[in-house]
């Protein structure tokens, strides 16, 4: 047999399988290859079905887990906004405490200044009255001051002495 592409030949070839493929047979494989492609559709839509359902449990579990973290943000917050209120008030406390303690010590200075003050007038009238009695009594403090200066000679004198290693 001789092929030949186009002309009587190769339309006897399709004349002869037409021959051997029935009507029948072409509905038989259509029917096989739909079965096929609906068992397959079939296949792929449990999987989405499964996918779909896995998709819900997680959202289900992460909605949870929101309102978890929700929950311990609000708690969060109401610490949070405890503790900023309990630094606001221990921060007056300590306003007031120090305004206390500046007061006291404000008034313990001035009591002490006027205390010093008083102090400073007294050594300031015995002063007086010292120097008023020695200028008055001058003659006699001559006396004890000649005689010191005539001691601190002598001492000065032995100490050269023993610096100089003669006594």
């Amino acid at each position: 047999m001789c092929f030949v592409f186009g002309g009587k030949v190769m339309d006897s070839i399709m004349d002869k399988i037409a021959e051997k493929i029935s009507a029948q047979d072409l509905i038989r494989a259509n029917s096989q290859a739909e079965t096929a492609e609906a068992a397959r559709i079939k296949q792929e839509a449990e999987q989405y079905k499964r996918q779909l359902e896995e998709i819900r449990n997680n959202d289900k579990d992460y909605r949870q887990q929101i309102e978890e973290y929700m929950k311990q943000s609000k708690d969060y917050s109401e610490d949070f906004a405890d503790i900023k209120d309990g630094l606001a008030q221990n921060e007056q406390k300590i306003h007031d405490i120090g305004v206390q303690t500046y007061r006291n010590v404000q008034a313990v200075v001035e009591k002490t200044n006027s205390k010093t003050m008083d102090e400073l007038k007294e050594i300031e009238r015995r002063i007086e009255t010292v120097t008023a009695i020695s200028d008055n009594k001058n003659g006699g403090l001559m006396p004890i001051v000649i005689i010191t200066l005539i001691i601190s000679a002598a001492d000065l004198v032995i100490n050269i002495l023993r610096l100089l290693e003669i006594i």
